[in-house]
């Protein structure tokens, strides 16, 4: 069961903001209930921008072919 580093690039763009939009929450608290709609849209064109020139790096750790979710009561997470 070992894990696997994958690269994130724009194939990736909803994967990659939904862990946006967790980092987002528990980092600054931010409840369920407030809606992001427009944040997470700057962030859904600064990530198409900036993975197409390559000025963002992002990745995600992988066990048996399956992200490895590492806050599994994180209530974000019930739903992916």
């Amino acid at each position: 069961m070992g894990i696997t580093i994958k690269s994130a690039d724009s194939p990736d763009l909803e994967e990659l903001l939904r862990w946006r939009e967790i980092v987002l929450r528990e980092v600054f608290s931010i409840p369920m209930k407030e809606n992001m709609d427009d944040l997470l849209a700057t962030n859904r064109q600064y990530y198409l921008s900036a993975l197409e020139r390559r000025e963002h790096i992002a990745c995600f750790a992988q066990t048996e072919g399956y992200l490895k979710y590492t806050k599994e009561d994180t209530p974000l997470l019930g739903g992916i």
